[in-house]
């Protein structure tokens, strides 16, 4: 069969040209149809974060610079390619310090800087950013104030010396190894308080709290409410407590606790642990409350 060497050559360069092509296009093109903002701040210990989205996840943890850090993630994979090329360049990070406070908010489109509020009436009204997700991983100085609040996402923090409050609606909050006044909130998903030092606010509709508390003085309290939900509350030995239960459907047990005196009823309890110490407080409406030992 009869071969044209100088045809073959221009055919392979053609191919090799149409395909460096498509090689380059497909590299510039957003795959995930996501974007990434770093941006770094400097922030002294003591101060307050403060970080809301929606349809996204939150996560703070602690590092021992005085500096935050946040990783904002734009993730478009409800747009088809082009309208997630054109729509992603316009999102602006903005970290607005006043005094000791910061504030993390993403500037999004067409939104006139409205920050979370306006966010959030949209999303909870149907509105078009709910073809878009927002989130953060966000680095603070250990000894920090946090509140992380989201539709749609899970919250996690985690490592702080400071407050922590963390609220979500369609998704669960994770508070660990933190120590200070923890405060857990979620509609439709799960609080859980882990290797905690201080007093604890938990509250879950449709959902369970899952609380570990390490340490505890007489100055800490524990408020704990869900609906249609359980509780698991599990202290350490020697926690001085004074507990109070009431539960409408579910009823209450408790395990393992060494030096615990109490009477009630299936829908009233009272109690004290080691003598009595730290107030701490239990409702549910259809949930069953549980207090061990941990």
């Amino acid at each position: 069969m009869y071969s044209n060497p100088r045809l073959t050559r221009s055919a392979i360069i053609f191919v090799s040209a149409v395909l460096s092509m498509l090689f380059t296009a497909s590299a510039a093109m957003p795959a995930d149809k996501s974007r990434e903002i770093r941006k770094t701040v400097d922030f002294a210990s003591g101060g307050s974060i403060k970080v809301e989205t929606v349809s996204g996840e939150i996560t703070v943890t602690s590092w021992n610079t005085e500096e935050v850090e946040v990783v904002a993630t734009i993730d478009a994979k409800k747009m088809d390619r082009d309208e997630a090329e054109e729509l992603l360049p316009q999102f602006k990070l903005n970290l607005r310090k006043q005094g000791r406070r910061l504030t993390i908010e993403i500037e999004e489109p067409d939104n006139d800087g409205d920050g979370g509020i306006g966010s959030l009436l949209r999303a909870i009204m149907g509105g078009w950013n709910k073809r878009y997700s927002i989130s953060y991983d966000v680095k603070v100085p250990r000894e920090s104030d946090v509140k992380a609040e989201t539709v749609n996402g899970t919250i996690r923090i985690s490592g702080i010396t400071g407050n922590a409050h963390g609220g979500t609606v369609n998704g669960n909050v994770r508070l660990e190894d933190n120590i200070g006044k923890a405060s857990g909130e979620a509609v439709n998903g799960s609080v859980t308080i882990r290797e905690h030092r201080g007093s604890i606010n938990g509250e879950a509709v449709n959902g369970t709290l899952r609380i570990e508390v390490q340490e505890l003085d007489d100055r800490d309290d524990i408020n704990l409410e869900t609906v249609n939900g359980s509780i698991n509350l599990a202290l350490a030995p020697d926690i001085k407590a004074s507990i109070s239960i009431e539960t409408l459907t579910g009823g209450h047990s408790f395990k393992n606790l060494s030096n615990f005196e109490g009477s009630g009823s299936k829908r009233e309890y009272r109690g004290t642990l080691n003598g009595g110490g730290a107030d701490i407080d239990m409702e549910t409406l259809n949930g069953r409350i549980t207090v061990e030992e941990l």
